[in-house]
């Protein structure tokens, strides 16, 4: 696909280069008011050209318009905090207020998440968001998880990092997506305090993440899954499978919904996030200024695990967008407390070859602006 005459030629691409230099010389102007007016042209760009976009723009958008409309399950029962979400905007506004809602949504709780950990740059936590196909994903098509995700890092953050909340608030995020139950475990290992034992774990989460990911590509399939989850035989809401029962399907479906280079494109993302990490962590001597990272970094790593372990399966992109915005979140906290110019670059020339690929596809190419 011609990604770059897509992206270049288009009133959107060009719309996002004036946004990408506004970004980067809030960074490196190192103002609050620069960060402020950077922030708001990723908000004018992000509501015009995804959120007002009509219901034929994105593969699940007529199917969440139509639940909006008509409260059929086109997906299957939505859970419960998404079903009153969207009855509450049922009584507000019309579909394409529900549209833009979801999307507004997403990006008020990245930036509360950003003010709760203390980001001095949250312009290219929200570029970054919308520049990576996870994230572009969430915000078109897989609109119930991209909600459930910010929600939870949200909880995370005002629990885990600050104490605001008690940490049990953290069973609050099952009930806007089933994916959502990777976060529950965090509840019973939030006692680990050493830095010591945190930095151990992390090491260890990533041997794991490159043990099952090269065994997939080597075995194929490691062993019967079956054999382990079908254990797990709790109801889980809005279908008549249980945990394990639903996990089977996931593991087992021969869908084509993810394979080939979209695939590979989901694994370099996390893989660049854990380098990023690896590289930049060797340069901080902890505090409690510096502690969040390393608890994001615990976030992150537990969570590209339980990516790992459902690679395999074409529904594996599900396990990676819960654990996208945790390493978005790593990374950029690790470049802004290293404050180094070069590393701005870096990220920046990530962030753009990436938005080329997203914006200038295609697929994207096909969406249409409801005005």
């Amino acid at each position: 696909m011609n990604y770059i005459g897509n992206f270049l030629f288009s009133f959107s691409g060009i719309s996002y280069l004036v946004v990408w230099l506004a970004v980067l010389l809030s960074m490196l102007q190192r103002n609050k008011n620069f960060d402020s007016i950077a922030s708001a042209f990723v908000y004018l760009f992000t509501f015009f050209f995804l959120g007002l976009r009509d219901e034929y723009s994105g593969t699940d958008t007529k199917g969440y318009v139509d639940y909006f409309l008509t409260g059929a399950a086109v997906f299957g029962d939505p859970e419960p905090a998404y079903e009153i979400f969207t009855k509450v905007l049922r009584e507000i506004g019309n579909w394409e207020f529900f549209l833009f809602a979801n999307v507004a949504i997403q990006l008020v709780f990245i930036s509360l998440i950003c003010s709760i950990l203390d980001f001095k740059n949250k312009a290219i936590v929200l570029l970054a968001y919308i520049s990576f196909m996870p994230g572009f994903d969430m915000l078109t098509n897989g609109l119930r998880q991209g909600l459930a995700v910010t929600f939870a890092i949200l909880v995370w953050a005002a629990s885990f990092y600050k104490s605001y909340i008690p940490k049990i608030s953290i069973f609050s995020v099952i009930l806007f997506h089933k994916s959502m139950l990777a976060y529950i475990p965090l509840y019973f290992i939030s006692r680990i305090k050493s830095e010591k034992n945190i930095t151990f774990l992390i090491n260890f989460f990533f041997f794991l993440f490159l043990f099952f990911i090269v065994m997939w590509h080597v075995v194929g399939t490691m062993f019967d899954m079956s054999l382990f989850i079908d254990y797990f035989s709790f109801s889980i809401y809005g279908t008549s499978l249980t945990f394990g029962e639903k996990m089977n399907v996931y593991m087992t479906s021969e869908q084509d919904m993810l394979l080939g280079v979209l695939k590979y494109y989901f694994l370099l993302v996390i893989i660049i996030f854990q380098v990023t990490y690896f590289l930049l962590i060797k340069h901080f001597t902890f505090s409690k200024n510096y502690s969040h990272i390393l608890k994001l970094g615990f976030l992150f790593f537990y969570l590209t695990l339980v990516y790992s372990l459902s690679w395999e399966s074409p529904f594996s992109f599900r396990f990676m967008y819960v654990s996208y915005l945790p390493g978005l979140l790593l990374s950029l906290s690790l470049i802004q407390k290293y404050n180094k110019n070069e590393y701005y670059f870096i990220a920046m020339f990530f962030i753009l070859l990436s938005a080329v690929m997203t914006y200038g596809s295609n697929t994207y190419s096909k969406f249409h602006i409801n005005i």
